[in-house]
């Protein structure tokens, strides 16, 4: 059951930084204090590196992940950084960081760029492809930076939430999905509907995720509810 805290986001962003440079501050320092990665741990240059090097060869792409929910919801920490990429420039990305791939396939690549974990993930169906599309801009050191809308970003969690084997990171997925819906200024009443449309059609393809996914819907409208937006509740 989730219950509405109805915090004012701005409360939870470092002095003077965006949603996407606080998470990476906090992706940064918080492991760093714990003993978890080197002291030499660099978040932050690499990922301007990565970004500056996919857009400067046009590779179409935009952050999706705890990164990505950092500019439209409560900032929180990550352990990697994640990248939604065209299918048709898996490759060419592949081999821009060839010297820092660890393993993958067509539709995922795990790299290891100096000790920060990057994901790539294809945009191979069209509703991937519409979130690259409809990307916004956020900004990290005066560098701007594609990331996925509050709309695909929920519709993103949801599915993943869906099709978890772990049951914590599932969770986790929700608790997102959840801070969009209370924190972000971009979702419209119609992005709710759009986001459940997206979802029966292009993954209830068995009785059994049929089934799952009403569930998570169902779930979703409760939220809402909590929320006082009934107004916004999707027809499933």
């Amino acid at each position: 059951m989730y219950q509405a805290h109805l915090h004012r986001r701005e409360d939870y962003l470092i002095a003077g930084k965006s949603g996407l440079e606080t998470a990476v501050t906090l992706s940064t320092e918080i492991p760093k204090a714990w003993g978890k990665v080197p002291k030499d741990y660099d978040m932050l240059g690499k990922l301007v590196h990565v970004v500056k090097l996919f857009q400067e060869n046009k590779i179409r792409f935009a952050l999706i992940g705890g990164l990505a929910l950092s500019e439209h919801a409560l900032p929180r920490a990550t352990k990697d950084v994640d990248f939604l990429v065209e299918d048709e420039d898996m490759e060419k990305a592949r081999g821009l960081l060839e010297n820092y791939y660890k393993e993958g396939n067509a539709e995922f690549m795990l790299f290891d760029v100096d000790g920060v974990r990057m994901d790539l993930v294809a945009a191979r169906l069209r509703l991937h492809k519409q979130g690259i599309t409809d990307a916004q801009l956020g900004k990290i050191e005066g560098v701007e930076v594609p990331v996925v809308s509050a709309r695909d970003l929920l519709l993103l969690k949801l599915i993943a939430a869906g099709d978890r084997q772990n049951p914590r990171a599932a969770l986790q997925d929700q608790a997102d999905a959840a801070s969009i819906l209370e924190h972000s200024r971009g979702l419209r009443s119609q992005d709710v509907q759009y986001v459940a449309d997206r979802i029966l059609e292009a993954f209830c393809y068995t009785q059994e995720r049929l089934l799952k996914y009403r569930a998570l819907l169902a779930w979703l409208n409760e939220v809402l509810e909590k929320l006082g937006r009934p107004e916004w509740k999707a027809r499933i």
